[in-house]
């Protein structure tokens, strides 16, 4: 269970603690739908959100008051939403 308790007086190891957080995240993600990123994080971290987020249906990039919306079909394949999105992180101005 990701959300088991931890016994608060056991010491744990760092590869104990970055386990539970990473099962954590991974939970997480398959919750996110809707994601807004600025343009300068788009364009170092596209490939890891898309990756990461598989349920993702829309896509926001801006950069201050432009902004490009995507909208992901559930049957879009990853290489398709990473081309689609890269081609709008370009297109912000």
């Amino acid at each position: 269970n990701v959300f088991a308790k931890l016994d608060p007086t056991a010491l744990l190891t760092v590869g104990q603690v970055c386990s539970h957080w990473r099962k954590v995240a991974k939970y997480v993600w398959n919750y996110v739908t809707d994601i807004k990123l600025e343009k300068s994080s788009a364009e170092r971290n596209l490939p890891r959100v898309l990756w990461h987020a598989r349920n993702l249906e829309r896509l926001t990039v801006a950069k201050g008051d432009k902004a490009v919306n995507l909208v992901f079909k559930p049957t879009e394949t990853p290489e398709a939403r990473l081309k689609r999105a890269t081609k709008a992180v370009k297109s912000v101005a």
